[in-house]
């Protein structure tokens, strides 16, 4: 997908969201090609992410406190 895709389906602004994208690009999550991103995870970002979304339909509250709580960290 492309930003502007992702953004109308998140209803996000395009730029807030190139900056998200673009962290995620760098940590490996997701791969650039041309304009359009790719989820393609390496094996630690998998087992990392498979185990946020098991705790996250355990304990979904939880995850998402904790989330807000350190998003506010700089």
């Amino acid at each position: 997908m492309t930003v502007a895709e992702v953004s109308r389906l998140l209803y996000m602004e395009q730029k807030i969201l190139e900056a998200c994208i673009e962290s995620f690009v760098h940590t490996g999550i997701l791969l650039k090609e041309n304009q359009r991103f790719l989820y393609a995870p390496g094996p630690n970002a998998t087992t990392a992410i498979e185990e946020i979304a098991r705790l996250y339909g355990e304990r979904r509250t939880a995850v998402i406190n904790f989330i807000y709580a350190n998003s506010q960290i700089k």
